[in-house]
C-alpha cells in the first residue's frame, strides 16, 4: 500500500467513526423576557373587558418599568388599559397581571387583578 492509500483509509475511518457519534445539540430552551411577559399579559387582560377591540395599552416606551421578573419563567405587570365600559365610555382601569411561561410558546395567566 502506498503513503497516501493509508492516509486515505486512516481519514476514512476517523471520519466514519465522527459520523457515527456525533449527536445534535441538545435545543435551546426558549428564555421568556420582559417584553414578551407584557405582550402576553395584553392578551389576558383584553379577554376580560367588555369591549376588547377598544383597549389602548401605554406604548412600549412608557410600559418600561410595569414588568418584575419573579423568577425565570414567571413575571408581574402592574399597568394600564383604556378601553370602552357597557356604556361606550372610555375609561383608564389599572390591572395587575401575574403570567408565567410554560414553554413551547404556551403562557398562563396565574393571577390578574383590576384596580380602580
Amino acid at each position: 500500500m502506498h503513503k497516501q492509500d493509508i492516509m486515505k483509509t486512516i481519514l476514512f475511518i476517523l471520519l466514519f467513526f465522527v459520523a457515527c457519534n456525533w449527536e445534535p445539540p441538545p435545543p435551546h430552551e426558549h428564555v421568556p423576557d420582559k417584553t414578551e411577559a407584557y405582550i402576553m399579559s395584553q392578551q389576558f387582560v383584553k379577554n376580560c373587558l367588555k369591549a376588547p377591540s377598544t383597549a389602548k395599552f401605554p406604548r412600549a416606551i412608557e410600559w418600561e418599568g410595569h414588568t418584575t421578573q419573579i423568577d425565570s419563567r414567571t413575571f408581574l405587570i402592574n399597568s394600564w388599559v383604556d378601553s370602552q365600559n357597557s356604556f361606550g365610555a372610555m375609561l383608564r382601569t389599572k390591572f395587575s397581571c401575574k403570567v408565567q411561561y410554560k414553554g413551547n410558546d404556551q403562557w398562563t395567566c396565574l393571577d390578574i387583578d383590576f384596580g380602580e
